[in-house]
């Protein structure tokens, strides 16, 4: 069996570290496999093994008939049994599969805000159009496997695969200051405001707590919004924003909590990313966070937009370590059981057949 997975690009996000993480979980199999970025590469080809192949398209609109001739020609020349298209790829993936009926494919969903967002319709409509060509679609949580079933009225075989990490070992430094570490793209659903706010509060009952934030500008006027919120809130010394990397590791040894406060989520990789490296968490209410963190048991979770039960959650993280070190070792038994690269493809391979 050969597998195509066809993306955007491999810039700093979620479903792009996941498609990476995908390829290399296959390349370990001796699965052979492609990684095509349609627009450009990224940071991410960075952690890319050696055996998958790579190629970029350099595509300049969705009309670019030469880059798409490009991608026909890959195809053609690998024959993958499968292709796995990653959110807007999927419109290049159908007229491929129109072209060569005889592959399989896969479409991806990684927006968990997806049902509410009106700039994704297009998308969903094309979706709902061309679901004959579809053989399987790959959600990040039950709300949006539920959401998808009905837009492909069952004909589509839909299934929620958890997002997986690799295990690692490392050792934190111990530091008196409550550090706080939120990785995530500076743009909405995130919602970083929330979190500023929490910090505030959380300050002026006179806990000497920082916080980093960690992630690429996809939305200037947001960014802007949001250091003039930490200059009003006299926050400047106590915040630090950093500009995305691929090596968090750094950052990991010297965080004490890790925090994502969102309006929608999937299954955000940055959480099981703190999972993996014993990191306690404190998570918004949404997508599959919840069951992430079986209610409270693996971790914090807040009401979304509610600065105050944010801080709450932070004091009760940084004033109750025994609790706080209970829940790290659950969620770590959870990712290392629920969200393996063992775990993830074998539920994969269970899709396929």
């Amino acid at each position: 069996m050969k597998v195509l997975q066809i993306i955007d690009s491999l810039d700093f996000g979620g479903m792009e570290k996941l498609a990476v993480n995908f390829a290399n979980a296959l390349s370990s199999k001796d699965i052979s496999n492609i990684l095509v970025s349609t627009r450009k590469s990224g940071p991410l080809l960075a952690l890319l093994n050696n055996k998958t192949d790579y190629y970029e398209l350099d595509k300049k609109s969705t009309l670019d008939i030469l880059s798409f001739w490009k991608l026909l020609k890959i195809v053609k020349n690998s024959k993958p049994a499968v292709i796995h298209a990653h959110a807007t790829s999927v419109f290049w993936a159908i007229m491929i599969k129109k072209i060569i009926p005889d592959i399989k494919l896969v479409y991806h969903e990684h927006y968990g805000g997806i049902i509410a967002d009106s700039s994704a319709s297009s998308r969903l409509k094309i979706l709902q159009r061309f679901k004959s060509s579809l053989f399987g679609c790959v959600v990040v949580n039950e709300e949006l496997k539920q959401y998808f079933e009905g837009v492909f009225e069952k004909r589509v075989k839909v299934v929620y695969l958890e997002n997986f990490v690799a295990e690692t070992n490392y050792e934190k430094n111990i530091c008196p200051v409550n550090r706080f570490l939120c990785v995530a793209n500076f743009k909405k659903p995130k919602n970083h405001f929330d979190l500023i706010k929490g910090l505030a509060i959380v300050r002026q009952k006179g806990v000497d707590a920082n916080l980093t934030m960690i992630g690429r500008v996809d939305d200037q006027a947001y960014f802007e919004q949001l250091k003039a919120l930490i200059l009003e809130l006299d926050l400047m010394d106590f915040i630090v924003i950093e500009a995305p990397r691929i090596d968090l590791l750094p950052y990991y040894i010297n965080t004490d909590v890790g925090i994502l406060i969102s309006d929608a989520e999937g299954l955000p990789m940055s959480v099981l990313e703190f999972g993996i490296h014993k990191i306690p968490v404190i998570v918004s209410s949404v997508g599959q966070c919840v069951q992430l963190l079986e209610g409270g048991e693996n971790g914090s979770l807040v009401k979304v937009n509610d600065p105050k039960d944010i801080s709450e959650k932070m004091l009760d993280v940084c004033m109750n370590p025994d609790a706080r070190e209970k829940r790290v070792k659950n969620f770590y038994k959870k990712v290392i059981s629920k969200h393996s690269e063992k775990s993830f493809l074998s539920a994969y391979f269970k899709f396929l057949n």
